[in-house]
């Protein structure tokens, strides 16, 4: 088994290894630039590797090797975290077209958002400039709330998206797909909300100070009481 697995594995990293890499370098592109061509490739790339993580043939045999793990301890974790990744992808062909043209659709409309801010349309970067330097509070919730208005774009297509996530998630026996990708990420759902609110408990009371401090410094800039 183990030289089966281990030919398994070099073939799956040496088809997969260039997709990520082409993926990662057109959404780059998609954000520096704001290219639809770029975007366009990114989509069809992702299409690519979700549909390799969503082959139920290769997902079956992970499986099967994972319940019964080499002896190797290095390639019995290759084997899990596929057979995990393998997991995750687990879903139809029109879920897939489905999720790829939304992702598309809402990487575009982000790189592309221009704000209305005083009449103009302004990019994210230039409403920022001036929530960075503009000290009359009127101006800076206009700017900020222009800054906001790509919510209300995407909105529709995000909970679609959340909710083809879900029904997929489902289909594989999960609550949804956050409890899916915490599982399948090998993170105790109870353990991780238990650490977060430890943390809050150690960080309310110093919080509490700094935010006191920094309101006061924003209310003698901006001329407000604090």
């Amino acid at each position: 088994m183990p030289a089966e697995l281990e030919h398994f594995i070099s073939d799956h990293v040496s088809t997969i290894q260039p997709l990520f890499l082409a993926a990662n370098l057109a959404e780059w592109e998609v954000a520096t630039t704001g290219s639809e061509d770029a975007n366009q490739r990114a989509a069809e790339l992702r299409s690519r590797i979700m549909r390799i993580y969503a082959n139920r043939a290769e997902y079956e045999r992970l499986r099967a090797w994972d319940a019964d793990p080499p002896s190797d301890p290095a390639l019995a974790r290759q084997v899990h975290l596929l057979y995990l990744a393998y997991a995750q992808g687990q879903q139809d062909e029109q879920t897939i077209d489905r999720l790829t043209a939304l992702e598309k659709e809402i990487q575009s409309a982000f790189v592309n958002f221009r704000g209305e801010f005083e009449g103009r349309r302004l990019s994210d970067n230039d409403l920022q400039k001036v929530l960075n330097t503009e000290s009359d509070s009127g101006r800076l919730r206009a700017a900020w709330e222009a800054s906001k208005q790509i919510g209300a774009q995407v909105a529709e297509r995000v909970r679609a998206a959340v909710e083809l996530r879900n029904e997929s998630a489902r289909r594989m026996g999960f609550r949804d797909y956050y409890a899916q990708c915490l599982a399948l990420n090998e993170i105790g759902e109870d353990r991780l909300f238990g650490i977060l609110h430890e943390l809050e408990q150690l960080t309310a009371e110093p919080f509490r100070r700094r935010k006191g401090e920094l309101d006061v410094a924003l209310a003698e800039r901006y001329g407000l009481s604090p």
